[in-house]
């Protein structure tokens, strides 16, 4: 397996992590759906496409105002040069099977990472 969110960020919310006492197990590390996309665990080489995550010390619950976030962290460019390329978000949904409503969100960028069916947010959600 190759390096998870949790790995790069040493933010300790893995299971067993560090952190997990006061800020809980992270969604990307426990959304077991997104488990080998990407070559994570779970969904730990996609955080970007999983909402609930804590990054830079603020909840991402939105999940186009995540995804303009994320854009500005270094973990998805050393991802996409690992795997040579990215999937969408909407295919990263896709295979951890959630259904997919037809009308895409607005999101900051208009980029395929950033294609995301609206509503998201709250099927993406592990508790």
């Amino acid at each position: 397996m190759r390096q998870n969110c949790w790995e790069y960020k040493k933010c300790g919310r893995e299971r067993g992590g560090a952190n997990v006492g006061e800020l809980g197990v992270c969604p990307a590390a426990s959304i077991e759906a997104a488990d080998g996309i990407h070559g994570g665990v779970n969904g730990g080489r996609v955080c970007w496409a999983i909402v609930d995550t804590l990054c830079s010390g603020s909840r991402q619950e939105d999940i186009c105002a995540k995804l303009h976030n994320c854009s500005q962290c270094g973990f998805i460019p050393a991802v996409e040069r690992e795997e040579g390329s990215l999937m969408s978000a909407r295919m990263i949904f896709a295979q951890m099977k959630l259904p997919l409503p037809a009308a895409p969100c607005v999101c900051p960028e208009d980029d395929a990472l950033h294609e995301v069916p609206q509503g998201l947010q709250a099927r993406g959600r592990t508790s």
